[in-house]
């Protein structure tokens, strides 16, 4: 039988109102810029579902309690023998901005809105932002009641990628 190993890591794409949180993580001080925005992310722990892993990551690392919306997108990628599974989840906080409190592991946090994504998230490999923009704004129309087009949107009219990841010339 084979030895197979499997991670599930969640990403919270936490909103209050109409601003989504993200947050600054050291990376590396071996590149450019070791500092980095990005959504709330981490493992789930052995045993425990990736809904509750993502609630208690959020409230971990920002101390915003959160309720899971929805999955947002998935991506899967190798290390070696381990296949890693991701799950974005969009959850929503009724806590104030103000709120967030920092976990060692982050050094910044900020509310932005859907359309400055793209000015703060510079992994495009990590997130594919106009997926993620077109979920963002059908679940706008959805709570304000306005119809969809024919068919909603499918991950390629919304221009993600097999496997998350970007042609060669949008790296």
């Amino acid at each position: 039988m084979a030895n197979n190993r499997y991670r599930i890591l969640v990403k919270g794409i936490v909103q209050k109102d109409n601003k989504f949180l993200i947050v600054e993580k050291w990376y590396d001080d071996n590149i450019v810029d070791p500092y980095q925005w990005e959504f709330v992310d981490g493992e789930a722990e052995f045993g425990e579902s990736p809904d509750a892993a993502v609630v208690r990551i959020i409230q971990e690392q920002t101390g915003l309690t959160s309720v899971v919306d929805r999955i947002l997108y998935t991506w899967t990628f190798m290390i070696g023998s381990e296949c890693n599974l991701g799950l974005s989840y969009l959850c929503l906080t009724d806590m104030d901005e103000d709120t967030v409190v920092l976990s060692e592991d982050l050094n910044n946090a900020k509310w932005i809105e859907a359309d400055e994504i793209e000015d703060y998230i510079n992994n495009k490999h990590l997130i594919p932002l106009r997926l993620l923009k077109k979920l963002l704004q059908l679940r706008s129309q959805l709570s304000a009641g306005e119809p969809l087009s024919a068919g909603g949107v499918s991950a390629a009219a919304a221009g993600a990628h097999p496997g998350g990841q970007p042609a060669e010339n949008e790296a």
